[in-house]
């Protein structure tokens, strides 16, 4: 029932998106009044641009793993003092990996936030062929 919740909610709306993208402005009547394709965001730079995208993405790696990491190491801390009092409780399993794959994410998502300056300039490095000789 999960995964047919997480298809209607995730999926669809993002293969109409994705490809029923040109109805969905002709329907909202989005691409009216608009002369030219580029658009000025204020005067950001690409620069600006990537920081603030690498604050935004490292952010969301740690508010969405935090819940899942605290909620397995809980269950973990649970299993360990039910074993020693000879209390199982089966509803309460721990997935190990789960335990690693979310405490990467929280690291990830801090680099991002602390480095994101680094991040920028190595993304926005010049290309070979912009470089004049």
């Amino acid at each position: 029932m999960l995964f047919f919740a997480g298809l209607v909610f995730e999926v669809i709306p993002l293969v109409l998106l994705i490809f029923y993208a040109d109805k969905i402005t002709d329907k909202l009547k989005l691409s009216e009044k608009f002369e030219t394709e580029e658009f000025d965001l204020g005067g950001i730079d690409t620069s600006g641009i990537v920081k603030i995208g690498c604050f935004i993405v490292g952010a969301y790696l740690i508010v969405s793993s935090a819940s899942d990491l605290l909620y397995q190491l809980f269950s973990l801390f649970k299993q360990e003092v039910g074993a020693r009092y000879d209390i199982y409780d089966e509803d309460r399993y721990v997935h190990t990996p789960t335990i690693v794959v979310e405490t990467l994410n929280i690291i990830i998502g801090y680099l991002l936030i602390t480095n994101y300056d680094r991040v920028a300039k190595f993304l926005n490095k010049p290309k070979k062929a912009d470089v004049e000789l």
